[in-house]
């Protein structure tokens, strides 16, 4: 136990003399009787007894501790909490006080008319600065996805911290408190013990998921404050991702926009969604989910016009609208030349069939301009403006032709290609040395027909429907390749290499993929034809072969958007930079790094929001690139506080507390008051004294009253 007010007790100390000096003073003397007076006669007997020497002296003992403790009441008695005696004894040369403060998108959250976490950050925060005194130095962490000290070193200038906090907007970021801890460890220095460190956070389950406290210097003192208000599991609805099946298409092309979404409540949730390109074309569109857990639905766009486009996926806000909004970059380009190589009539090569699938307008407006080349015509030039290249049906294939599809697929071609040619085999084994031996999925030895089925068509069962290839079979869609039926096909086996997307029944490979160089082709066994199969007259097979072809190229692969406090680089040309800077989501000119490269420039620049940064005039924009929030901070449960205190130990060498309030605050700073208990005691002495001794005061004639 300490006293706050110790100085005093020289001052003070002689007051506890005081009963003893009333009890001298009222010592009785021997008095003279004039008069024969009884009464006065017994009084006077019964004050010089034995027992009413005992009853002064007792007196004068229970009024001298009575004095006693409400000086010590007086001098304000604390006992220590939580290490309050380490800053005590540090007050010679003042506290030293850390705030850590989450800064976090899970911080924004408002439940109704609540406030938002951040905000009773900043009130806690507050409360502690109020506690410190002008020789305590303060500084403060701002975590979010790099964790920073707001000041460049710890002030007595307590009011700059407090403006510092309350001047940050809200954050749209994830917090990485492992470093915010490291950077802390720094900050404190060899001279930690007794520095208070005060982590303000909601605690977030993901926030806090692999936090550890190793970097936090020993004997410094921890505390937690929770600015979720004791809500442990506040509900939210969001957008987890969105993602175009291609991030460059074909004007008028269908775009399919892959969204998950979530629902962290202990409810279902019909969420409605909506599309909308350029801030103006809208597809709608909803997604049922089921509590805590998350759902994922497909919307289907048309392309605009050529050129790079925004497509903001979104739902009706909540108590944390920012992920809510989920935004896409779309790159728009005109129609892409599809090159078909078949050398056998229509009938036997399904090339119709494919002509039909990849250009049903006839040219007139679909994504893919197609031409159709038999093998021995193709030139050079044929084959360097396509972008993919779909084979059916071929005779005999050149070593020179089959050395320019080795080049194309090199340089980044896709190649599709149906193997029911009678010389496929001898062309994959050819084309499979020219690009380095390992390429082909699979090797074929000759045909085989129902007949070799026992009189029934072959059937697919089992595929990799994760692959880009298969993704209009996933879920339910999958009843569909049920339909197909396969009358002719190769005997085939696999080669280890690249990969088997589809088996048939009897496990024989029907569609394989490999990847070589920068480029990728697609091996079909079996093919469009009536004769072979029926998949021609199947209502999905358009749109497979679209999507198939789609897939092949590698730009096609859904662009990757960035993450709100990350960095972004940006190729760009150095005039077109300079006519027009790169602009933020709310059109302000960001702040960038560059680095020239004769006519090329590279930008670098931090993304604090959400949303498309873009370079060039509106309309014909020269760059874009899709930032959204980090997909985890949507979770909003906390993890056991218990935990937290766990690992605070382990790291530390002594738990952090989870505290709050002002009284608290002053609490761990001079300890907890206990004056109420000494002024306590010394009612209860006065009381027994005052019950003790009546008897005695009426033994000795006086008033009982």
């Amino acid at each position: 136990m300490t006293f706050l007010q110790s100085g005093l007790l020289a001052t003070l100390a002689p007051l506890v003399l005081l009963p003893l000096v009333i009890h001298l003073l009222n010592r009785r003397t021997p008095v003279k009787i004039m008069f024969p007076d009884i009464e006065r006669i017994r009084r006077s007997l019964a004050g010089r007894s034995n027992v009413a020497k005992w009853r002064h002296l007792l007196m004068m003992l229970l009024r001298t501790l009575a004095i006693a403790l409400l000086l010590l009441a007086f001098l304000r008695p604390v006992l220590p909490r939580l290490g309050s005696e380490q800053s005590a004894a540090s007050k010679g040369g003042g506290r030293k006080v850390l705030l850590i403060a989450d800064r976090s998108l899970s911080m924004e959250h408002r439940a109704g008319t609540q406030v938002a976490a951040s905000k009773r950050l900043l009130i806690e925060a507050g409360k502690i600065l109020a506690t410190l005194k002008p020789a305590d130095k303060v500084n403060a962490i701002t975590v979010s996805l790099q964790p920073e000290a707001l000041l460049p070193e710890f002030t007595s200038s307590h009011d700059q911290v407090q403006i510092g906090l309350s001047a940050l907007p809200p954050s749209q970021e994830r917090a990485d408190f492992a470093k915010a801890l490291a950077l802390a460890g720094t900050m404190l220095g060899e001279q930690a013990r007794g520095a208070e460190v005060y982590i303000l956070s909601d605690f977030q389950r993901s926030s806090w998921a692999d936090v550890i406290f190793e970097s936090v210097p020993e004997g410094v003192r921890i505390f937690f404050v929770d600015t979720s208000a004791g809500d442990r599991d506040r509900p939210n609805t969001a957008i987890l991702r969105a993602t175009t099946t291609a991030s460059v298409v074909a004007a008028k092309d269908l775009v399919r926009l892959e969204i998950t979404a979530a629902n962290y409540s202990p409810a279902a949730v019909t969420l409605p969604l909506e599309a909308v390109v350029d801030g103006r074309l809208a597809t709608p569109g909803e997604v049922k989910i089921a509590p805590w857990s998350v759902a994922h639905t497909i919307l289907d766009l048309t392309a605009p016009m050529p050129g790079i486009h925004g497509v903001e996926v979104r739902s009706p806000d909540d108590a944390l609208p920012a992920d809510n909004h989920r935004w896409v970059k779309l790159e728009v380009r005109e129609q892409e030349e599809i090159l078909v190589l078949s050398d056998g009539d229509d009938v036997e090569s399904g090339a119709r069939f494919v002509l039909a699938a990849l250009d049903p307008y006839d040219g007139k407006g679909g994504p893919f301009k197609v031409r159709s080349v038999k093998t021995g015509d193709v030139t050079p030039q044929q084959i360097g403006s396509a972008s993919r290249i779909v084979l059916t049906g071929v005779s005999r294939l050149s070593t020179e032709t089959l050395q320019r599809l080795d080049s194309f697929l090199q340089n980044g071609g896709g190649l599709l290609w149906f193997l029911n040619g009678s010389a496929d085999g001898d062309h994959l084994e050819r084309l499979n040395k020219l690009a380095g031996g390992s390429f082909v999925p699979f090797q074929l030895s000759g045909r085989l027909s129902t007949e070799n089925f026992g009189g029934a068509p072959q059937k697919v069962a089992r595929g990799n429907f994760t692959s880009r290839f298969l993704r209009l079979f996933r879920g339910g869609a999958r009843q569909s390749l049920a339909l197909l039926e396969f009358y002719a096909l190769q005997r085939a086996l696999p080669t280890g290499h690249g990969s088997v997307l589809l088996s048939f029944s009897d496990g024989m490979p029907a569609l394989g993929s490999a990847e070589a160089g920068l480029g990728t082709a697609l091996f079909c066994n079996f093919a469009p034809s009536e004769l072979a199969s029926n998949l021609a007259r199947q209502r999905l097979f358009p749109a497979w072969m679209q999507d198939l072809v789609k897939a092949l190229k590698p730009e096609n692969i859904p662009d990757v958007s960035a993450e709100t406090g990350g960095m972004v680089s940006a190729e760009l040309w150095l005039n077109e930079l300079e006519k027009s800077p790169i602009r933020a989501p709310d059109q302000s000119a960001v702040v960038v790094r560059t680095a020239v490269n004769g006519e090329r420039v590279t930008a670098n620049f931090s993304t604090p929001v959400a949303g498309l940064y873009t370079q060039g005039p509106s309309g014909a924009l020269q760059w874009a690139g899709a930032v959204n929030v980090p997909e985890e901070e949507a979770d909003l449960r906390g993890i056991d506080p218990a935990e937290v205190r766990r690992r605070s130990e382990t790291g530390a060498g002594q738990s952090g507390e989870f505290i709050g309030g002002a009284q608290d605050y002053d609490e761990l700073t001079t300890g907890r008051p206990v004056f109420h208990w000494f002024l306590l005691m010394a009612a209860l002495l006065f009381t027994l004294e005052m019950l003790l001794f009546r008897p005695f005061l009426r033994a000795a004639g006086h008033p009982s009253t």
